[in-house]
């Protein structure tokens, strides 16, 4: 009896197909295995480029693309009117470009009082080959509100963010020998009971190459 028990749970074992590291990975996951090799995340809400890829505004485009799945995955429970916005930016560096983009999404709730919550990200990239890498990166982020009687907080972890009055929230942080980064953010909430608040995410990467820095900057307001 043992020995036909054995075999049947060898057989039903056979049937069960086996699973790829890379299928074992989180579906959200904004580092896929793709990625693993060349970004690095020193906290939950920044990305890293380090490691050498064949095609460095493809990976960037990429990681961004899981990043914005993300974003919608944790934006479909919410309830309002969609809003959004994004603002690119491009500047000429050695004979190659830095290239930026901010982007914020969120919802609006027209009644008593009126509210905006809004998630956002930036990704600035050096996209040329020689140097390589950036001898730094320095990026920083201010997201603000404004209208009569408004008030902005952040909902859920600050994301390095920082409070420093005025409705405005700042965020900067540097990177040396890399060529590109993203930060996100997630549930800043505006409200007011006499108007719709606004809400605008101002952006700027600078990238040292030997002593010169180059900044370029982005900007965008819902």
């Amino acid at each position: 009896m043992g020995v036909v028990l054995l075999a049947l749970l060898l057989a039903a074992m056979a049937m069960v197909p086996m699973v790829s590291a890379e299928e074992m990975l989180d579906a959200d996951a904004v580092i896929d295995s793709s990625l693993e090799e060349i970004v690095t995340q020193p906290d939950p809400y920044t990305y890293v480029f380090t490691g050498k890829t064949n095609d460095k505004t493809a990976s960037v485009n990429h990681l961004m693309a899981n990043l914005n799945k993300k974003t919608k995955s944790a934006a479909a429970v919410k309830s309002g009117t969609p809003v959004s916005g994004t603002n690119t930016a491009t500047m000429p560096v050695l004979g190659s470009s830095i290239w930026q983009r901010t982007q914020v999404t969120g919802t609006k709730e027209i009644g008593l009082p009126n509210t905006k919550t809004v998630n956002g990200d930036v990704v600035t990239n050096w996209q040329g080959s020689s140097p390589y890498y950036a001898d730094k990166i320095t990026l920083t982020s201010q997201v603000s509100a404004s209208g009569i009687g408004v008030s902005f907080s952040m909902l859920g972890a600050g994301a390095g963010y920082q409070d420093i009055g005025g409705n405005t929230f700042r965020y900067s942080d540097f990177w040396t020998n890399a060529y590109a980064v993203a930060h996100r953010y997630s549930n800043f909430f505006a409200s007011s009971w006499a108007v719709v608040p606004s809400v605008a995410e101002s952006d700027s990467g600078t990238f040292r190459f030997s002593y010169s820095d180059y900044t370029v900057n982005t900007y965008v307001s819902v």
